[in-house]
């Protein structure tokens, strides 16, 4: 898989500010899109 970043996707990823939990779900979320499987069930934080 190839990818490229948008110039403005690295200006914005800059202004991010994610917490541990946050940047591991987005590495769970983009590992299952990259071998195309479904995503994990959202979890609630009640």
């Amino acid at each position: 898989m190839n990818l490229k970043r948008h110039k403005q996707f690295l200006k914005d990823w800059n202004k991010t500010k994610l917490t541990d939990g946050q940047f591991t779900k987005f590495i769970e979320y983009s590992e299952c899109l990259r071998l195309e499987k479904p995503l994990p069930e959202a979890r609630r934080l009640d």
